[in-house]
Order: C-alpha cells, then structure tokens, then sequence
C-alpha cells in the first residue's frame, strides 16, 4: 500500500504526515513522535469513532486526508521531591507557650509559633 497523506492535530498545531497502511500503527506513532515530540507510551491517537491501536488498524478505513487527535504531553515529566513534605497542619503540639491565638474548626493556632492544638476553643 503506498503512503497517505494524512494530518494530526496537537496542541493547536496540525502537523501533514505520511501514512503507510501496510506498517503496524505503532510505525506511524513513530512518526507522530518525531513530529511532535510526544513520546509513544505517554500518546493517545483519536480517531473518528475511537482510539488508534498499537498492534492493528482494525475497522479503520484508510483514507486520504483523514484527520488524527493525538493526546499527550511532549518532554520528561517532573520528578518527584527528594524529601518527603510535611505539612504544619499535620502536627499536633501541645507544648505551646503562647496562650493566645487564632480559633480555626475547633483548632487554636498559635500565631507566634505557628502549632496548633487541638480541642481547645
């Protein structure tokens, strides 16, 4: 089968590509991959009807000028925090020497050193 130029739309951009209907559809996310820079394992293909496969075409139906939606996010994604956050909120302290402070959902928090206890209020 020879090629078919078809276009895919991501992030407002379309892009025209080549389509060979003879190669596995993971050749042609390939080619969306250079295009766009969205990596294989993170793309979502969409056609009319549903999504693009990895392994078939299945009932898709080939075409000059079909229009494909690819989803996804193209570069590294973040990398988790080396240390665990920890939240103030979490705490519960009741060593605080501060006698006033802020009543909040049952909760006095004290506005010099910043703990709360609770039950207090």
């Amino acid at each position: 089968m020879a090629s078919i130029p078809v276009t895919i739309k991501h992030s407002g951009k379309t892009y025209p590509l080549a389509l060979d209907g003879s190669q596995p559809p993971r050749v042609f996310k390939e080619t969306i991959y250079q295009s766009t820079g969205v990596p294989v394992d993170r793309m979502k293909v969409m056609i009319k009807g549903g999504t693009l496969k990895d392994d078939d075409w299945g009932k898709l139906a080939l075409r000059e000028g079909m229009s494909f939606m690819v989803l996804g996010t193209a570069g590294e994604l973040p990398k988790p925090p080396e240390k665990k956050i920890v939240f103030l909120e979490g705490f519960v302290v009741d060593r605080c020497l501060h006698p006033q402070g802020l009543v909040e959902l049952n909760r006095v928090v004290c506005l010099r050193c910043r703990y709360g206890r609770r039950g207090i209020g």
